[in-house]
């Protein structure tokens, strides 16, 4: 069996050959990161995580890689986006900071929340009521 470090520079040719050298600096990075996570070893140090695929296709591996980056790269306030709808379970999970925006969005949607003798409730802009 080759060394593993032959095997990684063997690994990065067929990779080029198939998706093309890099030229931009971002997907320079991204291919060295992609090349370490697969680049990973077993416990004992004689095979890679690529290795132990029953198949690996370079080029699909890297398009799924490329699409996760975008997921992977989406800025927090994205990521944190508060619905368009009353959801009592994000409502409970909220700290007072994030259910004061929450309550501000609703109300501009036109949500109303008020308060009865049986608790508070979100009245919805079609007039369904939602407890909370």
């Amino acid at each position: 069996m080759k060394p593993i470090s032959q095997r990684q520079i063997e690994f990065k040719h067929r990779l080029w050959e198939e998706i093309g050298k890099p030229k931009d600096l971002f997907i320079i990075q991204e291919l060295k990161d992609f090349c370490e996570y697969w680049f990973e070893a077993n416990y004992n140090g004689r095979k890679m995580r690529f290795e132990k695929e029953k198949t690996f296709c370079f080029k699909r591996r890297w398009n799924t890689w490329k699409s996760n980056i975008k997921k992977w790269n989406t800025p927090k306030e994205k990521r944190n986006v508060l619905p368009n709808y009353f959801n009592k379970t994000l409502w409970q999970k909220l700290d007072p900071e994030k259910i004061r925006e929450y309550k501000l969005k609703l109300q501009c949607l036109g949500w109303q929340y008020f308060t009865s003798q049986s608790g508070n409730h979100w009245l919805s802009p079609d007039n369904k009521r939602h407890w909370l």
